[in-house]
């Protein structure tokens, strides 16, 4: 996926800001509570968060990069 998430973070650079976690960095005990906190149960998974801080989506599983353009459009409208 990272190379999807590297295309679309250069389509909407103006729009969104893109944020990847790794969570499998299991020592980390700032990921650890970004896991909690947004109830990360499947990987890879998406949140759309607004400026405020608002998770306004979100989604879980694999996304093919048509969708999750499509997503990310429908959004930033």
């Amino acid at each position: 996926m990272e190379p999807v998430i590297s295309a679309l973070e250069e389509r909407f650079r103006d729009q969104v800001r893109f944020i990847t976690i790794d969570v499998e960095e299991s020592d980390n005990l700032s990921i650890g509570k970004i896991v909690e906190m947004y109830q990360v149960n499947y990987i890879p998974a998406y949140f759309f968060i607004d400026q405020k801080g608002n998770t306004i989506d979100h989604d879980a599983g694999p996304i093919d990069e048509d969708d999750l353009t499509e997503k990310i459009a429908k959004l930033t409208k």
